[in-house]
């Protein structure tokens, strides 16, 4: 078959391809999910072990009073890279455009900055902050 033979038959069968890849995908995509399923009930413990430590890798001691620009929202976190994360999955919000405003130890002072700047009229107070 030449190439012009090929892709005239790719015309005409275009649908019926894309219909026989898209089934081959999903089969594949429930392989994939049924083996993880079965990797994450045997190893269960050492799963929740490892994501544990990784998150407490990520942490630094340190609370970030943020901006997303794009959204005038002031946040406090102090692992910066698991919120945005919870601000992409959970709201769909893009948080490539932001900026860190401040950085402390201390969790009273970070959320202290953040009610002023919640008082100034940026975005983001949160039901479960108790500012002192």
């Amino acid at each position: 078959m030449t190439k012009e033979e090929r892709k005239e038959y790719y015309l005409k069968n275009k649908e019926k391809i894309k219909a026989i890849q898209k089934k081959s995908r999903d089969k594949n995509k429930e392989k994939r999910k049924e083996y993880d399923k079965q990797y994450y009930l045997a190893n269960k413990e050492k799963v929740k072990e490892k994501v544990k430590k990784f998150k407490a890798n990520q942490k630094d001691g340190y609370h970030r009073v943020y901006l997303l620009k794009d959204y005038n929202y002031v946040g406090v976190s102090d692992n910066i890279t698991q919120r945005f994360a919870n601000h992409k999955s959970q709201f769909n919000r893009d948080c490539t455009n932001h900026r860190v405003l401040y950085k402390t130890k201390d969790r009273d002072e970070a959320l202290e900055l953040e009610a002023l700047l919640h008082d100034m009229g940026y975005e983001g107070k949160h039901q479960f902050n108790r500012y002192a």
